[in-house]
C-alpha cells in the first residue's frame, strides 16, 4: 500500500509557517481506499494571500484543532506506506517541523512526471492531471490534492510499465547504482509490453491563413535587406516560410519557438541549434557506466535515456530539468573539449539535411556559426534576438562554476593536493569577494551592486583578490603532471575560469563591458559582465548574411524604425515594411489615476464585468490590488483570477471556465505569453510598463548614455505598449491608462504617438 497526502499552509517556509489542512488517501494497487482529512488552527490570522488561494478563512479555523493534538493520528495513517505526492518534500519537511519524525521511501509525482514528459511548458498538479484527463475538482484543498497526485501517480506507473523491456532494464541499473528516493520503486517496475509509442503529448495543427501566406509572400519576394514589422503570433509565419522557401533559406528564432516547431514541421526540414547543445551519445554511454551515482544524476540519467530514443533532434533545449540535473547537462553535450561534436549522430543528421531545405534555426545557431556565410536569414522577433545576443556575450562568474571543473578533476584524481587547494582557495577568494561587496556596494535598495571601476584598483582589498587569483594560477602549474585524456575537457575549462578572472580582476576592459558583484536571490556571490553596446556584435553576425529580413512587432516607434536602426547600428538606409495599420475599433483611454486608490478599477471593472485583464509592473502591486479587491469582487460576483496564486496553465484554465465573469490579474510579461488574448475585451494598465531599473541589459547598456532614461528607458517602455495592445486582438476591444504621466510628462510623448498610432485615443 501507499498513502498520498497534501498540506495547506501559512506559506512556505516550514521553520516558521503553519499547517491548515492535512488532506490524505491510503491505497493499494487493486482499488483499496481510504481517507484522512481535516483543518488545523495555525494559532494566528491567516495572510490574505492564503485565504484567496485556498478559500479556507479564520473562520473555517475557528473550533479546530491544534497540530499537537492530531500528530499521532496523522503518524498512525501514514504508518511506514511510502508517501506520495506532488513536490512532495515540501509536505513532508512540515510534518518533520511539527514533530512527526519520517524515514518512509518519498516517491515524487512530479519528478516521475519530468523522467515521461520531458517537454512540458509546466508540471503543476493542474496541468498534468488536465494532460492525463485525471479528476481534480476542487484545486488547493488538501485531500482533493492528494486524491489527485494518486491518481497521477498510477497513471505514471503505467506508463513506465509500458516502456519497451530494454529500458525499463536499463532504467533499473541506473537506479540500483544510487540511493535515490524511488529506487525501490523503479526496480519493481515491470514491463506489460516490449513496445510502446512515444510518450508525445498531441499537438493541435492549424490550417495556414491566407492573411500569414500573403504576409510570407511579401518577405520571400523582397530582393533586399530590410526590416518588416509583423504581429505575432509567429508560428504559423514560420511553418509557412519554411514550406515554401528555397533550400539556401534560415529561419532563426528564439529557443522557445524553436522547442515548440520542431516536433510539428516535417522532417526533411533541418533543425539546427549550436553543437555543443545537441546530446553526445558516447558520452551518454560513459555516463551510463559510472560505478555509482548521485541523486540528482540517476534522475538525469533516466531523463536523457528516455528522451534519446524518442527524440528526433537530438537537442537538449527539448528536456526539462531541474535543480541539480541541470549540471549533469556538461556531462553528456556535445562538448568540443571532450568530443568532436560533428562526429555525433544528431548533429551529422541535421548538417545533412542543411544542405538539402531549408532549415529552422535556433539565435544561437547563428551566433555561435559565425565565420559561415548565408545567403537568405530571416531573424524572427528581433527583440529577443538582441537580447540572446547581449546574454551571449555577458559572463557570469559563481563558486559554483569555478569549482566544476576542479570537481570533476578531483573524481579522477581524489587525493591531488593541487586540486583540493584550488578548490578551498576558490572558496577564499568568494569569501573576499563577499567582504569587498560589503565595503563597495552601492548600497542601492532594489539591486546592490559593487561596480568594478578604476577607483577600486588602488584599494587593498583589491589587491588582495588580485594576489589570490595570482595564486591559484601558480598552483595550476601543477596540474600539468595529470593532464591526460581523461581530464584535458575538464583541465582546459579550469584554464578559461583563470583567464576570465583576470579578464576582470587584473585588466578589466571597462570600455566595452559594464563589470560588478552582486548577490542573488540566494545570497550566493556572482561576479556579472556585460556588454555596453551591442552594435558591434549585430553587425558582426549579420555581415554573415547576403541578405537578411528582420522580424518584430515593434519596429516603428513612431520614429520610422529610428530609434532601432541607431541602438543596434543598422544601416540607416535599411528599408522598413509594415505588414498592419491602424486599428479603427481599438479604443485606447487615458485616465487621471492616483497611485494605489483602488475604486476607480473597481468601478471600471464592475462596468465590464467580465473579458478583462489587469496589467501590473511588479509583484508588490499585483499582490496589493489582488488581496484589495478580491473580496470586493467576489461580492459584486466578478471572479478574480490573479497569476500571484499559480502558474500561467492555472490561470489560463480558471479563466477559460467562464470568461464572461472572470478578471485576471497578472504581470506584463505573463500577458506576452497568454493564449486567450482574444477573449479580452478590456485591458487595463495599471502603469507605464517600463523596464525594471535594476534590469542587467537596462543597467549595462545605459552606462554609455548621456540620458539612459530618455534615450533607452522610454523607447523600449514604448515598444512594450505596442506589445501590449498588439496582443488585445478581440474586436472592438478597449485599453484603459490608468497611468497619467502618459499625457503628461513630455518624455512620454514617444509613448503617446505609438498608442495613438494603433488605436482611436482619448483623455478620460
Amino acid at each position: 500500500m501507499y498513502v498520498s497526502l497534501d498540506l495547506e499552509t501559512t506559506g512556505v517556509d516550514p521553520k516558521k509557517d503553519k499547517i491548515i489542512e492535512f488532506g490524505a488517501v491510503k491505497f493499494d494497487l487493486e482499488g483499496r481506499r481510504e481517507t484522512l482529512s481535516f483543518l488545523i488552527n495555525p494559532g494566528f490570522v491567516l495572510p490574505q494571500i492564503i485565504t484567496h488561494i485556498t478559500k479556507i478563512t479564520d473562520k473555517d479555523l475557528t473550533g479546530q484543532p491544534l497540530i499537537t493534538s492530531k500528530i499521532q493520528e496523522i503518524k498512525d495513517f501514514i504508518g511506514d506506506l511510502p508517501i506520495i505526492g506532488h513536490n512532495i518534500q515540501f509536505d513532508t519537511s512540515f510534518l518533520r517541523n511539527n514533530g512527526i519524525e519520517l524515514t518512509n521511501p518519498e516517491y515524487d509525482t512530479f519528478v516521475l512526471a519530468g523522467i515521461l514528459f520531458p517537454n512540458l511548458p509546466s508540471y503543476s498538479l493542474e496541468i498534468l492531471t488536465s494532460i492525463l484527463d485525471l479528476k481534480h475538482k476542487d484545486k488547493h484543498r488538501a485531500l482533493d490534492d492528494s486524491i489527485a497526485a494518486m491518481e497521477l501517480f498510477l497513471k505514471l506507473i503505467n506508463k513506465f510499465e509500458e516502456l519497451s523491456v530494454t529500458t525499463i532494464e536499463e532504467i533499473k541499473s541506473i537506479a540500483a547504482k544510487s540511493n535515490w528516493q524511488m529506487k525501490d520503486l523503479i526496480i519493481g517496475i515491470n514491463p506489460t509490453t516490449e513496445a510502446t509509442a512515444p510518450l508525445k503529448i498531441p499537438k493541435t495543427t492549424e490550417k495556414i491563413s491566407p492573411e500569414t501566406k500573403a504576409i510570407a509572400k511579401t518577405i520571400q519576394d523582397e530582393d533586399n535587406s530590410c526590416l518588416i514589422e509583423i504581429l505575432p503570433p509567429y508560428e504559423s509565419l514560420v511553418k509557412e516560410l519554411l514550406s515554401t522557401s528555397e533550400k539556401n533559406a534560415y529561419v532563426c528564432v528564439s529557443n522557445e519557438l524553436f522547442n515548440e516547431l520542431s516536433n510539428v514541421i516535417p522532417d526533411n526540414i533541418a533543425k539546427l541549434d549550436s553543437a555543443n547543445n545537441y546530446i553526445s551519445l558516447k558520452r551518454l554511454q560513459t555516463l551510463e557506466q559510472k560505478e555509482s551515482l548521485e541523486d540528482f544524476e540517476a534522475t538525469a540519467l533516466i531523463k536523457f535515456l528516455i528522451w534519446s530514443r524518442q527524440t528526433k533532434t537530438g537537442i537538449l533545449k527539448e528536456l526539462n530539468l531541474f535543480g541539480k540535473e541541470k549540471s549533469v547537462l556538461y556531462q553528456v553535450n556535445a562538448d568540443k573539449d571532450f568530443i568532436d561534436p560533428f562526429a555525433e549522430s544528431f548533429v551529422q543528421k541535421a548538417l545533412q539535411k542543411d544542405e538539402n531545405a531549408p532549415a529552422l534555426c535556433t539565435y544561437e545557431y547563428l551566433i555561435d556559426n559565425q565565420e559561415t556565410t548565408y545567403e537568405n536569414v530571416t531573424i524572427v522577433d528581433f527583440d529577443k534576438f538582441t537580447k540572446e545576443i547581449f546574454f551571449n556575450n555577458c559572463n557570469f562568474i559563481s563558486l559554483d562554476s569555478i569549482v566544476r571543473p576542479l570537481d570533476a578533476i578531483k573524481k579522477f584524481y581524489p587525493e591531488n593536493p593541487s586540486v583540493e587547494s584550488l578548490i578551498s582557495k576558490c572558496a577564499i577568494l568568494f569569501g573576499l569577494l563577499g567582504v569587498f561587496f560589503d565595503k563597495y556596494n552601492n548600497k542601492d535598495s532594489y539591486t546592490p551592486r559593487a561596480i568594478i571601476s578604476q577607483d577600486l584598483f588602488s584599494m587593498k582589498d583589491w589587491q588582495d583578490i588580485n594576489s589570490l587569483i595570482n595564486n591559484l594560477v601558480a598552483i595550476s602549474q601543477e596540474l600539468g603532471e595529470i593532464n591526460n585524456e581523461t581530464t584535458f575537457g575538464h583541465l582546459h575549462k579550469w584554464k578559461e575560469v583563470l583567464i576570465e578572472l583576470k579578464s576582470v580582476f587584473e585588466n578589466p576592459d571597462l570600455a566595452n563591458f559594464f563589470m560588478f558583484l552582486e548577490m542573488d536571490y540566494e545570497q550566493n556571490m556572482k561576479i556579472y559582465k556585460a556588454p555596453l553596446s551591442l552594435k558591434e556584435y549585430v553587425n558582426k553576425i549579420l555581415s554573415t548574411c547576403s541578405k537578411y529580413k528582420i522580424i518584430d512587432e515593434a519596429l516603428d516607434l513612431a520614429d520610422e524604425g529610428t530609434f532601432v536602426k541607431t541602438f543596434f547600428g543598422l544601416p540607416e538606409g535599411l528599408k522598413l515594411i509594415r505588414t498592419s495599420s491602424k486599428r479603427e475599433d481599438l479604443q485606447i483611454a487615458l485616465y487621471k489615476f492616483e497611485e494605489n486608490q483602488p475604486k476607480l478599477v473597481v468601478d471600471l471593472i464592475k462596468a465590464k464585468k467580465g473579458k478583462t485583464a489587469v496589467l501590473f509592473n511588479s509583484r508588490q502591486q499585483l499582490e496589493f490590488f489582488t488581496l484589495k479587491l478580491g473580496p470586493i469582487l467576489e461580492e459584486a460576483g466578478i471572479n478574480l483570477i490573479s497569476s500571484l496564486t499559480g502558474s500561467i496553465g492555472k490561470l489560463e484554465e480558471r479563466f477559460n471556465q467562464d470568461p464572461e465573469n472572470s478578471v485576471v490579474f497578472m504581470t506584463t510579461q505573463i500577458w506576452e505569453k497568454f493564449h486567450y488574448n482574444e477573449k479580452i475585451t478590456t485591458l487595463i494598465l495599471h502603469k507605464i510598463p517600463f523596464e525594471a531599473p535594476g534590469s542587467l541589459i537596462l543597467s549595462s547598456l545605459s552606462q554609455t548614455l548621456s540620458n539612459p532614461f530618455v534615450e533607452l528607458s522610454t523607447p523600449r517602455a514604448a515598444a512594450m505598449v505596442k506589445k501590449v495592445l498588439n496582443r488585445l486582438s478581440a474586436p472592438n476591444a478597449e485599453a484603459i491608462f490608468l497611468d497619467s504621466r502618459i499625457h503628461e510628462k513630455d518624455y512620454c510623448a514617444q509613448i503617446l504617438a505609438v498608442s495613438e498610432n494603433l488605436g482611436q485615443t482619448f483623455i478620460q
